[in-house]
């Protein structure tokens, strides 16, 4: 009995620590929130088009990252640090590399888990292109509308 109870303690725990921090979520969000929201084509033809980076880099990182921190990218601008700014290892699951992982090999067929070192990526604009690097050297060709 005593060790079922150990153990759901010892899980509750644990969830907690790998938890996103909700109150530190609202608050990057109400902080990001005081900016001028953007769509997706907005932030790429802003941000990333004259960088000649991929619309579909823009688009994966405008969706995806806004579901593994529960940030809107539509308030992201690509001077935003990842954790001093965003704080993002604390408003993330702690698995989130690997579901990013996971997410650029099902829509880009590539595996970049062995090239991602996140203490190189200080900002979204790092993110975005390390990623689209990732992209063009694996020969990823955008289609053309």
């Amino acid at each position: 009995m005593w060790r079922r109870v150990n153990n759901l303690v010892n899980s509750l725990i644990t969830y907690q620590s790998l938890s996103p921090d909700s109150r530190l979520r609202r608050q990057v969000a109400r902080w990001l929130e005081q900016r001028p929201s953007l769509t997706s084509d907005q932030w790429f033809e802003t941000f990333w088009e004259p960088e000649s980076i991929l619309r579909i880099t823009s688009e994966f990182v405008y969706h995806s990252f806004s579901s593994y921190s529960g940030l809107q990218f539509a308030y992201v601008v690509p001077e935003d640090r990842l954790d001093k700014d965003l704080y993002w290892t604390h408003v993330c699951w702690f698995d989130w590399e690997l579901t990013f992982f996971s997410d650029v090999e099902a829509s880009f067929n590539i595996d970049i888990s062995d090239y991602f070192n996140y203490e190189k990526i200080v900002t979204i604009s790092d993110l975005i292109h390390f990623l689209d690097h990732q992209i063009c050297m694996n020969g990823y060709v955008e289609k053309l509308d």
